[in-house]
């Protein structure tokens, strides 16, 4: 949606443009270039925005009969919603659970687990069927079960044992259902992008008085990265100089305007950092905020702006900035008169002012604008300092 509005924003900002308006009428091209910066801007907040919807649950399954108790299992997933299954729960044992984000706790509960019937036994005299007695001796085997390698045990034989017993699939569903109702539990978290979840497990053993542990450690890809480019970046100059020319009364001077030549532009080395989402980190074009600074003799600038990233390493950005202009000294105003013939810095005065800016800038594996004197003595430094 973002990606549409800001092509049918520019598209009528062209078209407009390109008609057979009249030469008068026609927006000149810094209003053209506004248009499209303000669409820029608008269009990459709902652009970031309409990347994070939709996503869907990462199901994962906590299997406590293949990990040792005590022992801590990491896993990195994806940012969003956790859909947690605990199997191989002993039926009736006394278990509880935590989920531990960075900031904040849940604390662990016992359930009352339920416990299957009593089997089943056929009747002195009677031949049983053999899906019955598969049944009763699975039954008599979870009820029995006292740890989680039996219960593991079970779940990966019971289908072959009552598919033996001829037991029909309607009843191997039953059984399928009675067995996830005591040995399984279903959990949800949500972890964001940047943050750890801590998922514990706890058995009790009161006959011996012990407790058994096991414990998950989900953890997410870093949020991403701050990208250091150098290149060269426009900025508009706003100076507004002044000069002095002798008036009609004698021994003064008329504070008069110099000429202004639009279009003249600041050409300075800069400096940008841009954030990468890691998200975007494998594609193509990317887009992200970015802020940086230039300099050059008597002239600085700041940038706030988007960059539009190929493969992380050229980068093209548009913004707003703040650079140093001249302007007449607030003693003196235009079309006044003085009684002395006052030098530039008298006359003038510096101050900031906001403006736009345009960039293409490079990622480098040092700054292109370090001298080679400074990266050489660097470098006899460190030799020096090896011996």
């Amino acid at each position: 949606m973002a990606g549409d509005l800001f092509r049918v924003f520019g598209t009528i900002s062209l078209a407009r443009f390109r008609t057979g308006t009249p030469a008068k009428f026609r927006p000149p091209a810094r209003a053209l270039f506004t248009r499209v910066l303000i669409g820029t801007l608008v269009s990459g907040p709902l652009l970031f925005a309409s990347q994070r919807a939709g996503a869907a649950p990462t199901r994962l399954m906590l299997d406590l009969a293949s990990q040792r108790p005590g022992s801590v299992t990491t896993l990195t997933v994806d940012p969003g919603v956790l859909a947690l299954m605990v199997v191989n729960r002993v039926p009736g044992a006394a278990y509880s659970h935590s989920i531990l984000r960075r900031t904040s706790v849940i604390k662990g509960f016992d359930d009352q687990w339920p416990t299957l019937g009593p089997p089943k036994t056929a009747p002195a005299g009677l031949i049983a069927d053999p899906c019955d007695t598969a049944m009763v001796r699975l039954l008599k085997d979870v009820n029995s079960a006292k740890t989680e390698d039996q219960i593991g045990a079970i779940r990966s034989s019971w289908r072959r044992r009552l598919a033996n017993g001829k037991c029909p699939t309607g009843v191997q569903s039953q059984f399928a259902s009675m067995l996830d109702s005591v040995s399984t539990l279903s959990l949800e978290a949500t972890i964001r992008a940047g943050e750890e979840v801590i998922v514990t497990i706890s058995r009790e053993d009161k006959s011996h008085d012990v407790s058994f542990t096991w414990t998950w450690k989900f953890d997410t890809k870093p949020r991403g990265t701050w990208l250091t480019t150098y290149g060269v970046a426009l900025v508009p100059k706003r100076d507004e100089r002044y000069s002095l020319r002798p008036s009609s009364v004698a021994g003064e001077f008329a504070i008069t305007p110099s000429e202004r030549r639009r279009g003249e532009f600041h050409y300075l080395p800069s400096l940008f950092f841009t954030w990468l989402p890691e998200r975007r980190a494998l594609q193509d074009w990317s887009v992200g905020p970015t802020a940086g600074f230039g300099a050059q003799t008597q002239t600085f600038a700041v940038y706030v702006g988007l960059s539009a990233l190929y493969n992380m390493n050229v980068a093209v950005s548009v913004g707003g900035s703040f650079s140093l202009a001249t302007r007449l000294s607030d003693k003196y105003r235009s079309g006044g008169t003085v009684r002395e013939n006052l030098t530039d810095d008298q006359l003038h005065r510096k101050t900031v002012l906001p403006t736009w800016y345009c960039s293409v800038t490079f990622r480098l594996g040092k700054s292109p604008f370090q001298s080679s004197d400074s990266g050489q003595a660097g470098a006899a430094k460190d030799k020096g300092g090896a011996h």
